[in-house]
């Protein structure tokens, strides 16, 4: 998408996943501590390319970050139960103050790649889909389901969106 923009002459840039650079567990091993620190690495990130560029593409946003600390609650329990409380806060507040011009949800529709960054497990894989599109919804922030497997027809489909919103492009 952000190659698109950019040969389309938009001046944007692409906020990575913050993941790939985070010291601590990820995915089924996430802690409370993982969550806050990526949510700083997320909201840090999304401040400087917005204060740069005339678009920004976020591979991921800090919405991504409940469902998985919602799981580390679950098996820390007790000890981090304000901890999740504050992150979800935290996400609520930024999300309103900063609300972005859309959301793209593609939903887990194919089987997901093998890496360090996606889940091994698939039930766990499925449970943070679910939990994410729980959260969208009591987020109340518009979204759109992107609905194609194809790769170029995702991109069409998401440019629909765009374009509708900013015809110069």
């Amino acid at each position: 998408l952000n190659g698109h923009l950019k040969s389309l002459g938009a001046h944007s840039d692409l906020v990575h996943e913050t993941a790939r650079r985070c010291p601590l567990p990820l995915n089924e091993k996430t802690s409370i501590e993982t969550s806050y620190w990526s949510f700083g690495s997320q909201v840090s990130a999304e401040a400087l390319a917005y204060a740069t560029r005339q678009f920004v593409v976020c591979d991921r946003t800090v919405i991504d970050l409940y469902p998985f600390a919602l799981c580390a609650y679950e098996r820390e329990k007790e000890s981090v139960s304000k901890d999740l409380n504050a992150l979800k806060s935290l996400i609520k507040d930024y999300i309103s103050a900063r609300p972005y011009d859309f959301l793209f949800y593609v939903p887990i529709r194919t089987e997901l790649w093998n890496t360090y960054f996606v889940p091994d497990d698939k039930s766990y894989q499925q449970r943070i889909d679910h939990e994410f599109r729980k959260f969208l919804n009591e987020m109340q922030h518009p979204f759109y389901e992107v609905t194609s497997l194809d790769h170029y027809q995702r991109l069409e489909e998401i440019m629909r969106c765009v374009q509708a919103k900013y015809t110069f492009l």
